[in-house]
């Protein structure tokens, strides 16, 4: 009998799904489930992404002795992890059975590995959003066999009351974007730096406040900026925040308007982190994130489906948003103050409905459902 998840993942690392590991994890104990913690990085078992707290809980739940029988086993990797894992035709699966692996797609098609080795070593695929679900099953994976598992938002760090932080920028109004420059394509930078500066001028009231969580090589940010002011007779300011933040709550409070019109998200955590501070998004109308980014809660940009980075026969497709529409948005956002009141009110209280407890208890279910598939 299914008795608790065991949660196998590298909980140190610095990005989303270690994140989501960690969130995860403090959520299940939370709501009193059964919980293990199965760090696939042993070496590692600190980092700076990684408050104390959190650290001595996480290694608390790494030290308990379990039966693995009785556990349903949900791994989660970076994509491009488990890509690699399976060109080498090594599948990390336990061998007591109740297999998942929990994975995001952000294209169209799910890609790089043949269904029929998934069906044949896992009990069930989680992903994150109908938007990845789609992706699996169009890839051939049956539908029953894919399950949304969501991510969600800490309710009780991000939401509008509180501290902020204090920008260097004299405008009144702040639009903001954060980002891993690693992900500079996916997010589409290009795009929006574009349209920010087709929409806004330097006599605007208006900055965007661009936060990149690493330093892009070799000053792509600083290159395009460059070049857009070179065509632009008195280009709109741009604040490069390179300040390493373990909390940016205080940063989506310090802004009005969160950008994000990826060409592909699975899901959209940074998404749903500013909509909890009040900070209603502008985002591409093709994802994950249309989950809770609904038209009452978000500005949702038209797009054009291409082909998904990296290009190879099987990545599918993402959704390049409307320069001339994006840049419309841009505007609109800026100008009419009712409407994005209306959108902040609506997505405060959409953010309360996706705390990581929800998310647990639906993880949860679905460990139990593995258990009533065997009886």
């Amino acid at each position: 009998m299914v008795t608790g998840i065991n949660l196998r993942a590298n909980p140190y690392g610095r990005g989303s799904l270690a994140h989501i590991a960690r969130k995860t994890a403090q959520a299940l104990v939370r709501i009193g489930a059964d919980v293990a913690l199965e760090n696939l990085r042993p070496h590692v078992d600190a980092g700076p992404h990684v408050d104390a707290d959190t650290g001595e809980e996480l290694r608390r739940l790494g030290a308990l002795a379990l039966d693995p029988a009785s556990y349903c086993h949900v791994r989660i990797a970076e994509p491009q992890e488990e890509e690699r894992h399976l060109i080498g035709r090594l599948f990390d699966a336990v061998p007591y059975g109740r297999n998942v692996w929990w994975w995001p797609v952000d294209s169209s098609v799910f890609g790089g590995i043949a269904p029929d080795l998934l069906l044949d070593h896992l009990d069930a695929l989680w992903t994150s959003s109908e938007h990845s679900r789609r992706s699996f099953v169009a890839a051939g994976l049956p539908a029953d066999f894919v399950r949304v598992v969501p991510h969600g938002v800490d309710v009780r760090a991000f939401h509008p009351d509180g501290p902020s932080v204090l920008l260097p920028t004299p405008a009144t109004f702040r639009f903001l974007t954060v980002a891993d420059s690693g992900f500079w394509h996916r997010k589409a930078l290009d795009l929006l730096l574009t349209a920010y500066h087709a929409a806004f001028s330097a006599d605007d009231d208006v900055c965007l406040v661009l936060h990149l969580r690493r330093r892009p090589g070799p000053s792509r940010v600083e290159a395009l900026l460059a070049e857009l002011a070179d065509r632009h007779p008195a280009p709109p300011p741009v604040l490069l925040d390179y300040e390493p933040r373990l909390d940016l709550a205080p940063l989506y409070r310090a802004c009005d308007v969160y950008l994000q019109p990826s060409r592909g998200e699975a899901f959209g955590l940074g998404i749903l982190e500013a909509m909890a501070c009040g900070l209603p998004p502008v985002v591409t109308d093709w994802g994950g994130q249309l989950d809770f980014a609904t038209p009452d809660t978000a500005w949702r940009v038209a797009y054009r489906l291409v082909p998904a980075i990296p290009v190879t026969p099987d990545r599918g497709l993402w959704a390049e948003a409307d320069l001339a529409d994006l840049t419309a948005v841009l505007r609109r956002a800026r100008e009419d103050d009712a409407e994005r009141e209306r959108k902040r009110i609506a997505g405060v209280a959409m953010a309360r409905h996706w705390s990581w407890e929800r998310a647990a208890r639906i993880a949860l279910a679905e460990a139990g459902r593995l258990q009533e598939r065997e009886r």
